[in-house]
């Protein structure tokens, strides 16, 4: 099983993360595993006395969210102010429960509605696309003329080494929730622009 699905893996390629996590078409787009042993190979834990920092952080948002409801509960100045901090002293911040209940299921319900079956290739499909790639993103800030970064860029996204994609949407009739969410999100920025 996969995130509680099953999936029938004879005559496949599969792939057994180091957190559980079941890639189950590697035959279909080696890409994705080789992406995710990149990042295994690059991304190195915190350090202990960052961790503490952080679980610090996170057990007071972790104690104010369990006392208020989900899509509520950081919306008071001082558990904002709580946001703030975390944000400057260790550059991020988990806010769970941050969208209602029922907010939260009308974007998944639209994600999972609109998302293609199968691989997404480089010209994208259905208003999606493929992630990018720090090679795009050298290719895009790279010297030179216009043709030759171009070509860079576009070697680069036919060659690609991720297996997510993406759709971009700021309109509620493609993707249902999307208004609640810029709304809640333009609340927390506001909110955060007024914290010294």
């Amino acid at each position: 099983q996969n995130l509680g699905r099953a999936y029938e893996m004879s005559g496949k390629m599969v792939a057994v993360l180091p957190s559980g996590l079941v890639l189950p078409d590697c035959h279909l787009d080696v890409m994705q595993l080789i992406y995710e042993m990149e990042s295994v190979s690059m991304i190195q834990p915190p350090r202990p006395e960052m961790v503490a920092r952080i679980e610090g952080h996170l057990a007071w948002l972790q104690a104010l969210q369990k006392s208020g409801q989900p899509g509520m509960w950081w919306r008071a100045p001082q558990t904002i102010s709580r946001v703030a901090d975390a944000l400057q002293d260790i550059s991020f911040c988990i806010l769970d429960d941050f969208l209602p209940v029922d907010l939260a299921e009308s974007l998944a319900d639209g994600i999972m509605a609109s998302r293609p079956q199968g691989l997404v290739g480089a010209e994208g499909r259905d208003g999606w696309t493929r992630g990018g790639t720090a090679r795009a993103a050298e290719a895009i800030s790279a010297g030179g003329d216009f043709e030759a970064r171009n070509e860079r860029l576009a070697r680069a996204l036919v060659n690609h080494t991720r297996g997510d994609i993406l759709k971009y949407s700021d309109d509620e009739a493609t993707m249902p929730g999307t208004r609640g969410l810029c709304s809640a999100v333009d609340e927390l920025v506001l909110g955060l622009k007024g914290c010294p």
